[in-house]
């Protein structure tokens, strides 16, 4: 990865989670990063954990990024393990941990992710909605009073306007970070495309498999096909009101009356459900170990039902990544994220076979 980056995981448990880093992964040290948490088992709303005063976050391993580190194991509050596919978390050395945080991101413990992506982050062309507020370098002039009165409360008032043009400003900037974790948070997965190229996963938006309009493959893909295929669209689980989580454990013949009474008392939402582990199924009132598994059990079930169906493609995996890639790089030119027109892509002649 080159520059300013996100990476972005997704483990077995449907958990998802990343980092942000000023630098690329193979420089020393990045003086900006963050962590985050998105949505997932141990997740009730997004997560942001910062990097602490003074701290720089170690991104070169031999492995695989990590974050926070000093060069000693202990130091690690996110580290990648790409050789394995493992990741661990130990949130709190050099990363700020918020009251209440889930033992998901402190207890130092290996686990396996499922996915993995990096997106490289490009520097603002100053777009028309961009938030941005300039404020004046100075307050305004006071001229009623004697002289050194005038200068002890200008001193006075410059100083509190300073602070609260900072304070602002600070504001604006975190409001605009929030908006963006909440875009990965949130964002529909309706237009994103799981496809299976002998045996080797790939995902691809929609929109880039159709950017070359009369092309076989944007064909295949356009609105009337992909819904035959898809089943038609569904509301996300996340986005599920208090009813249709209701509705859902309802039709469950395994699930006790009671507990359904548990559910409907706590009116719990979408991602609220998504949430639920053993101990906020136990918060809830539900003290029966079979059926706390049963109901975890059932929510996987739901997350995989919901899931974006896999296409399978009979095609060289190494041809067809061209083709993506290329239609990818033609669609960014296009909108204006990157400069130079892409070039066709060029195939080694040993994979033409």
């Amino acid at each position: 990865s080159i520059g300013p980056n996100i990476i972005i995981a997704k483990d077995a448990e449907g958990n998802i989670f990343g980092g942000y880093t000023s630098c690329s992964w193979w420089q020393t040290h990045a003086d900006k990063a963050f962590l985050f948490a998105l949505r997932g088992n141990y997740v009730v709303s997004p997560l942001k954990f910062d990097l602490k005063a003074g701290r720089q976050s170690h991104i070169n391993t031999s492995s695989g990024p990590s974050f926070g580190s000093t060069g000693q194991y202990v130091n690690t509050d996110l580290r990648f393990n790409l050789n394995n596919s493992t990741f661990l978390f130990c949130i709190g050395a050099n990363y700020e941990v918020p009251l209440m945080t889930n033992p998901f991101f402190t207890n130092g413990t290996y686990r396996n992710y499922s996915q993995l992506e990096v997106y490289e982050v490009l520097p603002s062309r100053g777009r028309a909605d961009e938030k941005l507020f300039v404020f004046p370098q100075t307050a305004l002039k006071i001229t009623k009073f004697t002289p050194p009165i005038n200068e002890a409360i200008q001193s006075r008032w410059q100083a509190m306007y300073n602070v609260d043009a900072s304070q602002s400003n600070l504001e604006i900037s975190f409001a605009n970070e929030e908006e963006m974790i909440a875009s990965f948070a949130a964002g529909e997965n309706k237009d994103t495309v799981l496809l299976s190229l002998s045996g080797t996963d790939i995902a691809v938006k929609r929109s880039t498999l159709q950017f070359c309009e009369e092309s076989t493959l944007a064909r295949q893909f356009d609105d009337k096909i992909w819904k035959n295929q898809t089943g038609g669209k569904h509301t996300p689980i996340f986005k599920w009101t208090a009813k249709e989580v209701i509705s859902w454990i309802d039709r469950n013949d395994d699930i006790d009356d009671e507990v359904v009474q548990r559910f409907r008392e706590n009116v719990l939402k979408g991602a609220e459900l998504l949430a639920l582990g053993k101990e906020g199924l136990a918060d809830l009132g539900i003290k029966r170990k079979g059926t706390i598994y049963l109901i975890i059990n059932e929510i996987k079930k739901l997350e995989a039902k919901h899931e974006s169906p896999v296409t399978f493609i009979e095609h060289s995996p190494y041809c067809f990544g061209k083709i993506v890639d290329y239609l990818r790089l033609k669609s960014a030119f296009c909108n204006g994220l990157i400069s130079v027109d892409p070039p066709r892509p060029i195939v080694r002649q040993s994979y033409i076979s």
